[in-house]
């Protein structure tokens, strides 16, 4: 519920606030919605203290978890910050760790540990393209030219490909996949249809402007 409630960061918070008071036990999930409102009201002190809430609501902080307190913390307190937060995780960070903090290094043009986070991104996939073509714009928005032919010749070296990007909904114990401009799920159609009601719905009440480009079927 806390998750459909991040558009608004405050309601967000107060609906969090007020499922502690009526005795109502957070899951996971209610975290990664908590964490997600501090990040975007860069809200670092209010997401640490969440954060370190999870461990007592009897929750094992999850890869997720991690990602969004090193978004908040490497985006406010700056990428040492993040990384040091990084080295406190008990496993091998996954792959969505490492990518949350280049992307943090791109934007704060920090190649030296833009290219530390790219090297542990190569460890754990090769083949991934996402990596070489952050630090390869970053590179060229620096103006380290030959840095850039470099990356791009070991992408092609490595055979590195750009994935689609998907996401899981889960509905009645049924995992459902969706690939960026893909169509061939079973049910487009009623799935189309209904994004195009939510559509006309959200152009009805004013809001976001990008909102009114429908999708065919």
């Amino acid at each position: 519920m806390v998750m459909h409630k991040i558009v608004n960061t405050h309601e967000a918070l107060a609906l969090y606030e007020r499922m502690l008071q009526e005795n109502f036990k957070p899951d996971s999930i209610s975290f990664l919605g908590v964490l997600s409102a501090c990040i975007s009201a860069d809200m670092v002190a209010k997401g640490r203290e969440y954060f370190n809430s999870i461990s007592e609501h009897g929750i094992t902080p999850t890869f997720d978890h991690y990602a969004c307190m090193v978004t908040l913390i490497g985006r406010s307190s700056g990428v040492d910050k993040a990384m040091d937060l990084i080295k406190c995780i008990t496993h091998e960070p996954y792959y969505l760790i490492w990518s949350t903090l280049l992307s943090i290094c791109a934007k704060k043009d920090d190649i030296k540990n833009a290219e530390l986070t790219a090297g542990h991104l190569f460890k754990l996939d090769l083949h991934n393209a996402g990596p070489y073509i952050l630090l390869s714009n970053l590179y060229a928005t620096c103006g380290r030219w030959k840095k850039v032919g470099d990356v791009q010749s070991l992408m092609n070296k490595n055979n590195a490909k750009k994935f689609a990007a998907y996401s899981l909904v889960e509905v009645e114990s049924e995992v459902h996949k969706f690939i960026s401009e893909d169509s061939t799920h079973p049910a487009v159609k009623n799935i189309y249809n209904e994004l195009n009601i939510l559509i006309s719905i959200l152009q009805r009440i004013g809001k976001p402007n990008g909102a009114g480009n429908r999708r065919e079927n």
